[in-house]
Formats: C-alpha cells, sequence, structure tokens
C-alpha cells in the first residue's frame, strides 16, 4: 500500500488520534463496517517500518482469509477508510478551533428551524462573549461580521423587520478584508523576497490607503478629544500594526514605519495570536536584518538582535515547538558580530535540544564553527569544521563558504580561495530563486577577486575599491573587507 492516501493519512496520525480514532469507527453513527474496524487493527498492530511492505494481497488474506482476492472490495474499503479518517480530522479540526464558531454554528441551527427565542439567547451570548475577546486579528472580525449576518438574517424573517443595522456588518467585514489582503500583500512579499516570484494581491495599494487613513482619523480624533488618557480603539491599533508590518517589509528605506512597528509591538501583545506574532516580529527582524546587512552596523545589529531576543523570550520564534535553524544561526551570528561572546555561548547551548532533530548536530556544529570564526581565532579551523558540513541548505550553504571565502584570505591562501571564488560564482549565477541574496554575495566575490590583484590592497587603489564597496547596495561581509583595506 506503498503512496497510498490512506498511508500517508495513517502515518502522520498521532497515538492520540489512533485511539480518538478507534472509538469514532466504533460508533454505529460513523461507521457500520466491521471490515474497516478490521482494517484499523491490522495498520495500528504494524509498526511504521512495516507499513510501506504490506502489500494489498497480504492484508486481503488477514481480512478475508481463504476468499479469492477482489481488488476492487479492497479499493474501496481503502476509500472508506480513507473517508472515515478524513472525516474525523475534520471534525478534530474544528472541535480545536475558535470555540466562537461552535456557537455560531448552533445559532445558526436554531435560526434555520425557527426557534427564535433560543437563537436570540444564543447569539446575545455569544455576540457579548465574543466582543470581550482582548484579540483583534482578521479570524476575530471575520467571527463579528458572521454573527451580525446571522442577526441580520434573523431579522429578515420579522414580519414587521426595523432597518438593518448595515454598518456593524459591513465595518466588521471592511477590517477583515484590510486585514487579511495586506497579510496575502506580505506573503507575496515574502516570496518575492526568497524565490524571485512576484504576484500581485488586487487592491493593495487602495487597501494601504484605507488602513492608513483609518489610523489617521482614529488618532486625530483622540488629539481632538483632548483626554491625555485616551488610547485607539483595538481594532485600529491592530490594523495599524499590521499595516506598519507590511510597510517594514516592503520598504527598507522607511524607517518611521520600523519605529512605528517597534514601539506598537511590546504594547499590544493581546491583540494577535503567536503565529501571527511571529510573523509579525519577523517583518520587523527582516527590516533590521537587510540594514544591517546593507552595512548599517552596530544600531542595526543591536536592533536585529534586540528584536530576535524579545520574540524567542516570548516563544514567538518558534514553529511546531522547534527553533527555525535561521533563527538559531542569525542570533548567533549576530551575538557575535556585536561581541556578546558569552550570550551566544550560552545561547547555542540552551537552544540546541529545540532545533529540528534532522538537522540539530549539523546546525549545532556549523554555528559552533561561526562562534570561532567571528572572534578572528584558529581560521585554520573553519575549513576542518566545514568539510563535515551538510550543504544541502541553500543559506547555509551561502554562510558556510563566506567563511571559506574570508578564512581563506585571512590564511593568504590564494590558490583555494581562487578556486572557491569562481565555484561559487558559478553556483550563484545558478541559483536564480535567491533574491537580494544572490546579489549581496556576488559582490562579496567580486570585490575579493579585485582585493586579490597585486597593489589592490595599498595607496589610491585600496581607497577606489574602498569607494565601490561602500557604494554597493548589498555585500555580504562589507565591515570585514573595508577592514582588510584599512578603510573601516
Amino acid at each position: 500500500m506503498e503512496n497510498t492516501t490512506l498511508l500517508q493519512l495513517w502515518i502522520n496520525l498521532q497515538k492520540r488520534e489512533r485511539l480518538q480514532l478507534r472509538k469514532w469507527l466504533l460508533s454505529p453513527y460513523h461507521n457500520v463496517r466491521t471490515d474497516t474496524l478490521e482494517l484499523f487493527d491490522l495498520l495500528n498492530a504494524a509498526h511504521e517500518a512495516e507499513l510501506g511492505l504490506l502489500t494489498k494481497h497480504t492484508i486481503f488474506e488477514k481480512l478475508f482469509p481463504g476468499a479469492p482476492y477482489d481488488n476492487d472490495a479492497l479499493n474501496h474499503l481503502f476509500s472508506f477508510l480513507t473517508k472515515q479518517i478524513e472525516s474525523f480530522l475534520t471534525y478534530e479540526e474544528i472541535t480545536k478551533n475558535e470555540p466562537d464558531w461552535h456557537q455560531l454554528f448552533l445559532a445558526r441551527a436554531l435560526r434555520r428551524r425557527q426557534i427564535p427565542g433560543a437563537f436570540e439567547r444564543k447569539i446575545a451570548v455569544l455576540e457579548q462573549t465574543h466582543a470581550e475577546k482582548p484579540q483583534r486579528n482578521a479570524a476575530w472580525h471575520l467571527i463579528r461580521y458572521q454573527i451580525q449576518r446571522e442577526k441580520l438574517a434573523q431579522q429578515s424573517l420579522q414580519s414587521h423587520p426595523k432597518s438593518p443595522d448595515l454598518g456593524t456588518v459591513t465595518e466588521a467585514l471592511t477590517y477583515f478584508f484590510l486585514l487579511e489582503n495586506i497579510h496575502l500583500n506580505a506573503t507575496g512579499l515574502s516570496f518575492k523576497s526568497l524565490y524571485g516570484s512576484e504576484s500581485q494581491v488586487p487592491l493593495s495599494e487602495e487597501v494601504l490607503a484605507t488602513a492608513a487613513g483609518f489610523a489617521e482619523r482614529d488618532f486625530q480624533n483622540l488629539k481632538n478629544s483632548g483626554n491625555q488618557n485616551a488610547v485607539p480603539t483595538p481594532a485600529t491599533l491592530a490594523l495599524e500594526i499590521v499595516r506598519l508590518s507590511f510597510q517594514a517589509q516592503n520598504d527598507p528605506e522607511d524607517e518611521g514605519s520600523f519605529q512605528k512597528l517597534k514601539t506598537l509591538l511590546p504594547e499590544n501583545e493581546h491583540l494577535f495570536n503567536a503565529a501571527e506574532w511571529h510573523d509579525l516580529y519577523r517583518s520587523a527582524i527582516n527590516f533590521a536584518l537587510r540594514r544591517h546587512n546593507r552595512g548599517e552596523r552596530p544600531g542595526y545589529t543591536q536592533e536585529a538582535l534586540d528584536l530576535y531576543r524579545t520574540s524567542l523570550e516570548k516563544g514567538f520564534l518558534f514553529e511546531s515547538g522547534k527553533l527555525p535553524k535561521a533563527a538559531y544561526n542569525n542570533i548567533n551570528r549576530l551575538a557575535c558580530l556585536l561581541g556578546e561572546r558569552d550570550f551566544a555561548a550560552v545561547f547555542l547551548e540552551k537552544y540546541r535540544d529545540a532545533l529540528p532533530i534532522a538537522d540539530r548536530e549539523n546546525v549545532y556544529r556549523f554555528n559552533r564553527a561561526i562562534f570561532h570564526y567571528l572572534s578572528g581565532e584558529d581560521f585554520q579551523q573553519v575549513p576542518k569544521l566545514l568539510q563535515s558540513f551538510d550543504f544541502t541548505d541553500v543559506y547555509m550553504n551561502l554562510h558556510a563558504r563566506e567563511m571559506l571565502l574570508r578564512s581563506y584570505f585571512e590564511l593568504e591562501e590564494w590558490q583555494p580561495l581562487a578556486s572557491l571564488c569562481d565555484s561559487f560564482s558559478t553556483y550563484l549565477r545558478r541559483k536564480k530563486d535567491l533574491g537580494y541574496h544572490r546579489k549581496t554575495f556576488l559582490n562579496l566575490i567580486k570585490f575579493i577577486r579585485q582585493a586579490m590583484k597585486p597593489g589592490a590592497m595599498q595607496g589610491k587603489k585600496a581607497k577606489k575599491l574602498a569607494a565601490k564597496i561602500r557604494s554597493a547596495e548589498y555585500v555580504a561581509g562589507r565591515e570585514w573587507l573595508l577592514g582588510k583595506l584599512g578603510m573601516e
């Protein structure tokens, strides 16, 4: 049963889920077939390594001993169990999701069955409890919109309905649309940065202008009120944070948006969930990293590390309980560049086990190499440390090659340096999906080659080369290059 949908679903079920699924199959409301339960037990008894080795004939013989093999009947059984697992997963997803959805569906059922009294009581309680929740993300506005839609639908059934409150309905829908549109626009920027692909989000410019107008209106109203203690509405603050996050991600020159965002982030953690804060902090971190990579150090180096520290302490950096290796790499590198070696040493050990297990030791060794390399000690150890490094990860590959380039230069090993420049340049030109990183490392190679020329690091030639390095928009190791030229 290799590569069947049933097998793919099965191996992704956790032990707890399998126990719950068996109870599901025992219920005649869901399943009345005994062979479905028997197939479940057969799969449950098999070790994971054995599952891919089970043939359809073997399964059929165990389920129907002595019966002639019937492929159609077995496929039908596979299909039925697959649908049962899918239904079970759907139920699990609903029950662990936002509980207000459950109450909303119940209210809808009461309305459709024309039980107005029960509907009115249920929707009133739901509206109140939902309004008291602190979050003001897109999901909150979507549920609010659905609540108002149910109220409007019930009102239309009345014999003499009063004028509908369309403003409340449209306000909820508008905030949902604005937040989701900006989020999708930010997703498009991420893909463009990482892979070079670009896609337009309809109405994105209009949405950003509208969101800015909402914030300007509310902040101006507060100013005009004369109340020094007044604050913008949670909905406005949430929308402004998302807009500023996008601006910081979209425009590395927009210092104002970054500074406003950095101020609002720690003050409004109740407005979004952890996954959303992960994205919001990442936008701020990426802004600081881009300015850091552009050579604006140590100011933006410190900004990036401080944002990383905050999001790390609050748990916003983690994905499915694991610390992404990119975050682990960046925190270590930034701390080392700032001379915070004690912090880096503690961090590397403390969060080692938080790394994804498949990459854990490889990423840890790579970062130990960075730790020693950025101290300016034992450059001879860098090639040795990286000999056992797995270069399959693209961005770690880039930084490992950068370390090798700089180490060979420090050691004055010109032949391996020239060879690495050639192979690294070829690699970068073949990789079209690296975004600005591609240009960053190509410029590093270009300037190293120029620095290797006779007399290039002395007198007027050194000053001319330093001017080129400073004027380039993106250069990996800019400060190091200028340092080698005596032009820090």
